[in-house]
């Protein structure tokens, strides 16, 4: 199994590829939350894992902003993943 390489960005917050083993992988560190911020674009290239496993299965909650990998983000779309990643932390996720 491949480990996962991530970065923590605050406590109890990381930032990282996709898995490449799997989300059983993301549970097993103790995750809760997957906020997914990939282009459209992205899945045009790259097989989703979330068409072969669903993140709730794993117990993992998922979230999907769209971002562009080349584009300023969209200052409401960062508003929106702000207040997720603290009504999940709030909420112990």
């Amino acid at each position: 199994m491949n480990p996962i390489i991530m970065t923590s960005v605050t406590p109890g917050l990381y930032r990282g590829p996709r898995p490449q083993n799997g989300l059983l992988q993301i549970q097993s560190l103790g995750f809760k939350t997957i906020i997914n911020l990939e282009s459209d674009i992205y899945e045009l290239f790259h097989d989703d894992i979330y068409e072969q496993e669903q993140p709730l299965d794993f117990g993992l909650r998922p979230f999907r902003y769209r971002m562009s990998d080349w584009a300023v983000p969209d200052p409401d779309v960062t508003r929106q993943i702000i207040k997720c990643i603290e009504t999940e932390n709030a909420a112990g996720n």
